[in-house]
């Protein structure tokens, strides 16, 4: 596709937008040999500057405590990031198992990337086509932390470029350290579990500063289906 013009980016909610911003997409692939397919993308824009992401995308507040409200099955929730919350870890006290699993796992580039991971869209469009639906997605741990804060799960072209849009200032705004801290601080474990600190106290009675590597991999194991997967842990 072309150059995506800021009077159309401009739409997304009440956010602020200057110049032009767009990019060249290619992808060449043979049906039966998936694994050569190839894939090109060329960002490019014109004076493009984001003004601002609207009022309910504050990224600053996220260098104070913050209130993190969640829609579960259960009802919403409401949990305290930061400071004064008796479930929050600071990042100095995860345990260094734990950046190292999920980064092999979940987004081996992150401490790499500016928050968009080639290979990993790469591979999921591959896996994508095997399956002739979308069966795996590509999100980098700092999409998956804009998601999760602020917006929903729905899977449009506008959500994507939202998406997108703020990830890219998160990634201006925060560290990598900051990142993973909310990451971790702010996703499911399991029904009604949010946080690392509760986890860790859910299943292993033990504060997260104490988890060996074996808790660490079995945490990490759960992210991607926690509903499902703590059934498991429940049965076993």
């Amino acid at each position: 596709f072309r150059a995506i013009p800021s009077a159309l980016v401009s739409t997304i909610r009440d956010a602020r937008f200057a110049g032009t911003v767009g990019a060249d997409l290619e992808i060449q692939f043979k049906t039966l040999n998936l694994d050569a397919l190839r894939l090109r993308f060329s960002p490019r824009g014109k004076d493009f500057e984001i003004q601002s992401l609207g009022e309910k995308v504050q990224l600053q507040t996220l260098f104070e405590p913050f209130v993190h409200r969640i829609t579960t099955p259960s009802g919403p929730m409401s949990i305290l990031v930061g400071a004064g919350s008796e479930n929050f870890v600071p990042f100095e006290s995860i345990p260094r198992y734990l950046p190292l699993a999920i980064t092999t796992t979940e987004d081996a580039t992150f401490f790499k990337h500016e928050g968009f991971a080639g290979f990993a869209i790469r591979r999921s469009i591959i896996q994508d086509l095997e399956k002739g639906a979308f069966v795996r997605g590509a999100s980098t741990i700092s999409q998956q932390t804009v998601k999760n804060l602020f917006l929903s799960h729905e899977k449009t072209i506008a959500r994507k470029i939202q998406e997108a849009i703020i990830t890219h200032a998160m990634e201006q705004t925060l560290s990598k350290e900051q990142i993973l801290e909310i990451y971790f601080n702010i996703i499911e474990w399991g029904p009604d579990i949010f946080g690392l600190g509760q986890a860790a106290r859910y299943y292993f009675d033990k504060p997260p500063s104490e988890l060996n590597l074996t808790d660490c991999l079995f945490l990490v194991s759960l992210i991607p289906a926690p509903r499902i997967y703590v059934r498991e842990f429940e049965n076993g």
